[in-house]
């Protein structure tokens, strides 16, 4: 149901890669591949089962899957031209590392985005957030241009890879 109000949020454009990290059954990853003329979307999950699931329904040669650990994407430096993530940093123990290996992987200038669950009982990547957005400022002492809003019961947020910051709510 938020696959949508994402890809609006986060952005697509033709002929991008993409990389979504823990794409779990592939709904944002096939939304991705329907939403423009992208180059290819690459899902990556550490479930088998999921990943099983997701290869099984893929009838698009653009989309791929692949097992992976968020925290260490087998991916060289700049990849791909946007990285998502759709509900799945609160459940990475180290957050912020896997947020450091979207911005690695994906180009300067690229976009790396995040939706997680509006949940305010201190979820990891909710700390994390708002340790980055403490920050969140460049040398000038402007604030930097990070997008957040609320969908749903989701936090969504998203930085022009490049900037100082990560993340925002």
């Amino acid at each position: 149901r938020i696959s949508a109000p994402f890809i609006a949020f986060a952005g697509v454009a033709p002929d991008e890669s993409i990389i979504d990290v823990g794409c779990g059954t592939g709904s944002l990853t096939f939304a991705y591949g329907d939403a423009a003329n992208i180059k290819r979307v690459v899902g990556v999950d550490l479930s088998d089962v999921y990943l099983e699931d997701a290869r099984s329904r893929n009838r698009d040669d653009r989309v791929a899957f692949e097992k992976g650990d968020a925290t260490s994407l087998r991916f060289a430096d700049a990849t791909f031209d946007r990285g998502v993530s759709m509900l799945v940093l609160q459940f990475v123990p180290d957050a912020m590392r896997a947020i450091r290996e979207m911005k690695r992987v994906v180009r300067p200038g690229g976009v790396v985005a995040a939706a997680v669950w509006a949940s305010f009982g201190g979820m990891t990547a909710q700390r994390v957030a708002a340790t980055c957005c403490s920050n969140s400022f460049e040398p000038s002492g402007t604030p930097l241009a990070v997008t957040a809003r609320r969908i749903a019961s989701s936090v969504m947020a998203a930085e022009r890879v490049g900037s100082k910051v990560a993340v925002g709510l």
